[in-house]
C-alpha cells in the first residue's frame, strides 16, 4: 500500500469533516481504511465524521478500533469520553478519559469531558458531593486555562442550546439533592443548580479553582 495515498484519504477526511461534510468525510476514510485496516488515525477521523453525523454507536465502534490498534491514541481515547458519556454509559467514559490523561495529563479535551462525566456519574459508590464537584471542577477548569477556546466549543457540544441545560440530575440519598447544571447567562461556565427538597437552591460555579456556593441572582 503507498503510504501517501494512504495519508492523502486520512488527510482528506479530516478536512472534509471540518468543513461540515461528514458523508464525504466518511467516504474518504472509508478508502483509507480500504487500503490499510491497520490504520488508527483512519479509524478515529472516521469517527469523527459518524459523530458529526449523530450515528455515535458506529462513532464509538470507530474510535474503539483507533485505540485497539494504537493503546496510546490519545485523541481517540478522549473522544471516546466524549461518545461514551453522551451514551450514559459514565464508566467507560471515565476509564478512557483517565488513559488519554495517563498519558498526557494536559489534554483538553481529555480533561474537559472526564469532569463531565464524573458529574453524570455524581455519588455512585457513597462519594460526597464536594467532593465529586471538586474533582470535575478541576478537570474542567483545567481545561479552560489550557485553551479557552477549546474548551467553548467543547461546552456548546455538551449543552443542549436549546433550553440551556445540560442533562445531568441526580436523586441523591433520602434528602432529595438535585445536582443540575446549566449554562451560565454571563460567561460560557458552567454552573451546577444544587436544590433541595426545602424548596432552596444552592448555585456551585465549577469553573472557579475552589467550587462554591454563590448567590443565585448572580448566574440567573
Amino acid at each position: 500500500v503507498c503510504s501517501s495515498d494512504l495519508n492523502t484519504h486520512v488527510g482528506l477526511g479530516l478536512a472534509l469533516n471540518a468543513k461540515g461534510e461528514a458523508d464525504e468525510a466518511i467516504d474518504s476514510c472509508n478508502r483509507a481504511i480500504a487500503l490499510s485496516a491497520g490504520n488508527a488515525n483512519a479509524h478515529f477521523v472516521l469517527g469523527d465524521a459518524l459523530l458529526g453525523k449523530s450515528r455515535t454507536d458506529e462513532a464509538i465502534a470507530s474510535y474503539l478500533q483507533a485505540v485497539a490498534i494504537d493503546p496510546n491514541h490519545v485523541p481517540a481515547h478522549a473522544n471516546l469520553g466524549f461518545a461514551l458519556g453522551a451514551k450514559g454509559d459514565v464508566e467507560k467514559a471515565i476509564d478512557h478519559c483517565r488513559k488519554a490523561l495517563a498519558l498526557a495529563p494536559r489534554d483538553i479535551d481529555a480533561n474537559y469531558w472526564l469532569g463531565v462525566a464524573l458529574l453524570r456519574k455524581g455519588t455512585d459508590e457513597g462519594r460526597d458531593i464536594n467532593e465529586v464537584i471538586r474533582e470535575a471542577g478541576k478537570h474542567i477548569e483545567l481545561a479552560g486555562i489550557l485553551d479557552r477556546q477549546r474548551t467553548d466549543v467543547l461546552l456548546q457540544k455538551s449543552v443542549n442550546l436549546k433550553n440551556k441545560t445540560i442533562g445531568i440530575v441526580h436523586e441523591v440519598g433520602s434528602k432529595g439533592l438535585e445536582l443540575g447544571g446549566k449554562l451560565d447567562k454571563l460567561t460560557p461556565a458552567i454552573v451546577y443548580h444544587v436544590k433541595l427538597t426545602a424548596g432552596k437552591t444552592y448555585v456551585i460555579d465549577m469553573i472557579s479553582p475552589n467550587p462554591k456556593a454563590l448567590d443565585r441572582k448572580s448566574v440567573v
